[in-house]
């Protein structure tokens, strides 16, 4: 990282991944993540009835945390995609969840002068109060068309727009419960021999744990939490990619994984 990451990172991104970094979601779910909590749940709450209720909560709170801050890119990921938008002289992008707008920016930079990103997400307020500052250092701007609002409806209206096969790349890191229905459009939306790239396809390494005892439907809509949610619906996910013929895939262990579709048909 430090030899061949982080001296070559653009000093828009590293101001906007400091940035980020100091935001409260990245803030509080590093606190929360910390050595130290586990210990303070122990030692102040094991004699306490609410102990367990406590934790429980605590830890739904800092998995939520963790999806939200998992919405920006590290950096290595960042530079692979950039190298990866160079090869393939991407010129139209798109974007399914921006956060404060790393990966966005990312993209913006690798792009010829005359490239267009369509940004997708539901909240604006993270990605214009903390991200696109830096963007207009960069002097990118011109290059992103931001669109706010439901993804499903947005890329139904490009569709109707006379946007099919119009975009070389697309960039999902949004809901991954709806990872599903986002890739049906963009086999639309993207060119045979473009790329869709899911983020955290391996979700914290937990993809590859074995199952535990069955249950039925109704019964897991009832006990999961919100990261065994998102761990079974990832799962599925990368099982139904693998057995996609419409595209060429390849699962890349960087950051919390990425997985690359070749659009073939």
């Amino acid at each position: 990282m430090k030899t061949s990451v982080l001296p070559r990172e653009n000093e828009a991104l590293k101001k906007l991944r400091e940035a980020t970094m100091s935001h409260e979601w990245c803030s509080l779910s590093l606190i929360l993540h910390s050595s130290c909590m586990p210990k303070f749940l122990k030692s102040n709450a094991l004699n306490c009835a609410i102990s367990s209720c406590l934790e429980e909560k605590l830890h739904n709170i800092f998995v939520r945390l963790c999806f939200r801050s998992l919405m920006s890119v590290p950096p290595e990921q960042g530079q692979f995609m950039s190298l990866l938008l160079k090869l393939m002289n991407a010129s139209k992008t798109i974007e399914i969840g921006v956060f404060t707008g790393y990966s966005l920016l990312t993209t913006a930079l690798a792009l010829p002068e005359n490239g267009k990103i369509t940004a997708i997400d539901l909240d604006r307020e993270s990605f214009y109060n903390i991200g696109f500052p830096f963007i207009k250092e960069a002097g990118v701007e011109h290059k992103i068309d931001f669109l706010e609002g439901d993804a499903h409806l947005l890329l139904d209206k490009l569709l109707e727009e006379g946007e099919e096969g119009r975009y070389d790349f697309a960039f999902v890191d949004a809901d991954k419960l709806n990872n599903g229905h986002y890739h049906e459009r963009l086999l639309k939306l993207v060119r045979i021999g473009g790329l869709i790239a899911y983020d955290n396809t391996l979700w914290f390494g937990s993809v590859a744990e074995p199952e535990t005892l069955s249950v039925t439907e109704s019964e897991k809509a009832i006990d999961e939490d919100f990261f065994d949610r998102v761990r079974r619906h990832t799962k599925e996910f990368n099982k139904f990619l693998a057995s996609d013929h419409r595209v060429e895939i390849s699962q890349v262990c960087i950051g919390d994984g990425v997985t690359l579709c070749l659009r073939l048909s």
